[in-house]
């Protein structure tokens, strides 16, 4: 598994400070991005070969939104390729836990 710390920073969240589930995309993106680049594989390697990852959807389960100034350790790990579909699995978890 693939993971980084994020700082929940207050301009991320709503006005109950949850995290806004737009920004939520924004890091599930920001850690493929940086999982596929610690293997050699970034935007760079697919821009170079005129190839691009298509995103066709997510299937989340949310159970509760991290606050404004939480510490949250985001991970991702690819598991399956068939044919032109790769998965992968993400996680939120609060630092503390």
């Amino acid at each position: 598994m693939y993971e980084k710390i994020y700082k929940i920073q207050r301009y991320y969240t709503d006005k109950e400070d949850n995290l806004n589930i737009g920004q939520m995309f924004h890091f599930l993106s920001d850690i493929m991005e940086h999982n596929a680049e610690s293997y050699g594989a970034g935007a760079e390697y697919h821009v170079s070969r005129d190839l691009a990852w298509v995103l066709v959807e997510y299937d989340i389960t949310v159970h509760k939104l991290p606050k404004a100034n939480q510490d949250m350790i985001i991970g991702t790990l690819p598991y399956s390729f068939k044919r032109m579909f790769g998965y992968r699995i993400y996680h939120f978890k609060d630092k503390e836990d």
